[in-house]
């Protein structure tokens, strides 16, 4: 069936690559893009196999098919599944697929939209905070590959709030609401209003996803646009009743001029982003015009471990010699984590550190 072949083509397209088989796995998805095609033209399972065809031709370096496919992909995708994590995946390849080819400001307008929709859909996501945190850390990389093309770009405030955008505040506003007991400011008539309307969204978009004809597909969009409007206003009611919670729940991320406006004079804000081989410190103050991001020479695993080592003597030193090697730690992480600042750091009054996944 077609959706047999969306789900399996790519698995064995997988294993035939693996074996070097590669035009056998080509024809194997361009199988399943027209037998979807042919079931259900336009449909989400056709814009599935168009999406992995295209993210195949993308490994292989074929950039020109991968970006007719990709946007074969999203012209489905913005009808049937607007704002979705599918719409976000196929988003990000395309700007993925324009960056290579040197199509930096195209590619730029991609990866937002990725982000975007990536945003938008944790936002609506039925179910538990919990699954909103698991949903924003699996796509963490799309905000990883917005801010490194924004930094090639020489565009590092925009790069700050890519960001700022990217981080898993809700993991910290979900321990927060735990320990606190937030949700007791919400009544619980609202907090089912806030549940029913979530659902009530989802289900319009499956029934979207599945639709077949034209008007059917336009009914089902008016539908949507009432469903979104409606979490809206749940929303809104949230925030006026419980506040707190709404900050917690649903965090808005600042920009630069934004930080700005909130740290206290003196204040100096270092806001880490660590990459698999090298990682970025963005320091904001302490002057009201003070801001710059430096290269740090060491990648999160690495630092992952020299973080662990100064836990483990801390817990552990005994003796004047296990002192001094503890100090020498301590220097070394200072010099990786805070050297390209110290001009800053010697003008700060104060230091507020955001780490990496905050």
């Amino acid at each position: 069936t077609a959706r047999s072949a969306r789900r399996i083509g790519p698995l064995l397209a997988t294993v035939l690559v693996a074996r070097g088989q590669i035009e056998e796995a080509e024809r194997l998805l361009e199988r399943a893009v027209a037998l979807c095609e042919k079931r259900a033209p336009g449909g989400r399972d056709a814009s599935s196999s168009l999406q992995r065809l295209g993210e195949f031709q993308l490994r292989l370096g074929r950039l020109d098919v991968a970006e007719r496919h990709l946007r074969a992909a999203l012209a489905i995708l913005s009808e049937l599944a607007p704002d979705s994590a599918e719409e976000a995946e196929s988003s990000h390849a395309l700007g993925v697929v324009l960056e290579r080819q040197g199509r930096h400001e195209e590619a730029l307008a991609f990866l937002r939209r990725s982000v975007e929709a990536i945003q938008a859909q944790s936002r609506r996501l039925a179910g538990s905070d919990d699954a909103r945190v698991a949903f924003r850390a699996h796509y963490h990389e799309y905000h990883r590959d917005l801010e490194e093309l924004l930094l090639n770009q020489a565009r590092p405030e925009e790069a700050f709030g890519a960001v700022e955008a990217s981080r898993a505040r809700t993991l910290l506003a979900l321990m927060t609401y735990r320990d606190l007991d937030l949700a007791r400011d919400v009544s619980p008539e609202l907090e089912r209003e806030r549940r029913r309307a979530d659902a009530e969204h989802d289900r319009v978009l499956r029934r979207l996803g599945a639709a077949r004809d034209a008007p059917q597909r336009a009914s089902l969009r008016q539908e949507l646009g009432q469903a979104r409007r409606r979490q809206d206003e749940v929303r809104a009611k949230i925030r006026t009743a419980a506040p707190r919670l709404a900050a917690v729940r649903d965090p808005q991320p600042l920009d630069l001029a934004g930080v700005r406006r909130a740290l206290a004079p003196g204040t100096l804000l270092l806001a880490y982003s660590l990459a698999s081989e090298r990682s970025r410190l963005y320091a904001v103050g302490p002057g009201p015009e003070d801001f710059s991001v430096s290269r740090l020479d060491i990648g999160e695993v690495a630092l992952r471990e020299e973080v662990r080592r100064f836990r483990e003597s801390i817990q552990t030193t005994r003796g004047r010699l296990r002192r001094r090697a503890l100090l020498d730690q301590s220097r070394r992480l200072g010099q990786i984590l805070l050297s390209p600042i110290q001009a800053q750091l010697a003008r700060a009054e104060r230091v507020l550190i955001v780490p990496d996944g905050a």
